[in-house]
C-alpha cells in the first residue's frame, strides 16, 4: 500500500481511532485539535484541586477498543482498567421516583415489576426487539461502509420489517406501559445528541448493546 498523508481533524474517541488504525496501516497521520488537549467527550479538566470528567457515562463495547489496541500492537489492559458499573445508571424524577439502570435481568425484572407487573412480558418482548436491532444494526451493518445509495437499499428491507422509522420511544410505547419505565428504555438517544421522540427506533438497540 502506498503511504499517505492524512490529516484527522479532531481527537475525541472517533478521531484517535481513525488516526490509530490509519498510522497502524501505514500512513502518516497528523492529528488536529482544537482544545488543549485530547479527549472530546472523554476530556478532563483540573479547576480549584478538582478533576472533572467530562464523560462518556459508560464503555458499552470494550471490545471495540481492544480491537484498536490490537492493531497497533498492544493490548489494552496494559494500559487501560476498565471497571464494571453497577448501576449504570440511576434514573431519578421530579416526584421522587427512582430507577436503578443495572446488568442484572433479575433485577431489573424485578423492579419493572415493583411497577407494573404486565411490563415484565413487555419488556421481555423489548429486550428480544433490541437484540434483533442489535444483530441487523450494530453486528451485520456496524462495519458496512454506506457510500452510496444502493449500498442502503441492501440494508432496508430488514430495518422496515423491525419499524426503524419509528421514534424510540413510539417503539417503546408499545411494549410497556408505565411511563418512567417508557423513558427509562428510550433516553438512550440522548446520550448522541438525539431526541427518544425523533431518532430512529434502531438506537434502541443500544439497550442490547449495554
Amino acid at each position: 500500500m502506498t503511504q499517505k498523508r492524512v490529516a484527522v481533524i479532531g481527537s475525541g474517541f472517533g478521531g484517535l481511532a481513525l488516526a490509530i488504525r490509519l498510522q497502524s496501516a501505514g500512513h502518516a497521520v497528523t492529528l488536529y485539535e482544537g482544545r488543549d488537549k485530547p479527549g472530546g467527550r472523554a476530556y478532563v479538566w483540573k479547576e480549584a484541586g478538582h478533576t472533572f470528567d467530562a464523560g462518556p457515562t459508560v464503555i458499552t463495547d470494550p471490545a471495540c477498543l481492544e480491537e484498536l489496541f490490537a492493531l497497533s500492537g498492544r493490548k489494552l489492559a496494559d494500559y487501560v482498567e476498565l471497571i464494571s458499573v453497577d448501576p449504570f445508571y440511576r434514573l431519578c424524577w421530579e416526584d421522587g421516583d427512582t430507577f436503578d439502570y443495572v446488568n442484572d435481568q433479575a433485577e431489573l425484572d424485578r423492579q419493572i415489576g415493583a411497577r407494573n407487573p404486565a411490563d415484565v412480558e413487555g419488556y421481555k418482548r423489548f429486550l428480544k426487539y433490541s437484540e434483533e436491532l442489535f444483530q441487523e444494526g450494530y453486528v451485520k451493518l456496524g462495519h458496512v461502509p454506506f457510500l452510496d445509495f444502493k449500498s442502503m437499499i441492501v440494508a432496508a428491507p430488514q430495518l422496515m420489517k423491525l419499524q426503524a422509522w419509528r421514534s424510540v420511544y413510539a417503539k417503546v410505547c408499545g411494549f410497556v406501559q408505565d411511563e418512567h419505565l417508557r423513558q427509562a428504555l428510550s433516553f438512550h438517544t440522548l446520550l448522541v445528541g438525539g431526541s427518544p421522540f425523533a431518532t430512529s427506533s434502531i438506537y434502541a438497540l443500544i439497550h442490547a448493546l449495554e
